[in-house]
């Protein structure tokens, strides 16, 4: 998977920089009852990418509607990565991983975003795993999907 800089990270930098008192888990549950505003500010990402928090395109009214923002900015990336990747043959799923796969609301984000399943696998250390499951895959005939599946289970 392609990674860049708007990701879950962003939106723990704005937690901290906004909300400390809160958790990611509050953050997001916020975000969830905001909801869409379709006229709501939206995250620029070249200028989150280049300084590593979150820039907005105008002022927040609410911290929710800037947590909506950068999480609706991470579903549309990841949808940018998945045609970036896979061109016209788009995945029927994405297996999520880590802190901000444990959100369903975020995951229908992504969905919505992406139009592929988001499954989440509620595994520890997910990087070390990824690693290990691609390695695996490059060094036999089995495929990242089969392998991940597999260890999922386990």
């Amino acid at each position: 998977m392609v990674f860049s800089e708007v990701s879950a990270n962003v939106l723990d930098a704005f937690r901290q920089s906004r909300a400390a008192d809160l958790s990611m888990a509050d953050l997001i549950e916020a975000a969830a009852a905001f909801g869409a505003d379709p006229s709501g500010p939206r995250l620029d990402l070249e200028a989150t990418e280049r300084l590593g928090w979150p820039v907005f395109d105008r002022e927040l009214r609410a911290l929710a509607e800037g947590a909506y923002a950068v999480m609706q900015a991470v579903a549309e990336r990841l949808a940018e990565h998945l045609r970036a990747l896979c061109g016209d043959a788009p995945p029927d799923e994405v297996m999520c991983l880590g802190g901000g796969a444990q959100s369903a609301f975020w995951r229908q984000l992504k969905q919505r975003a992406t139009g592929a399943r988001m499954r989440r696998l509620p595994i520890d250390e997910p990087t070390c795993r990824g690693a290990a499951v691609c390695a695996v895959a490059g060094l036999t005939d089995r495929s990242v999907r089969d392998i991940a599946t597999q260890w999922s289970d386990a």
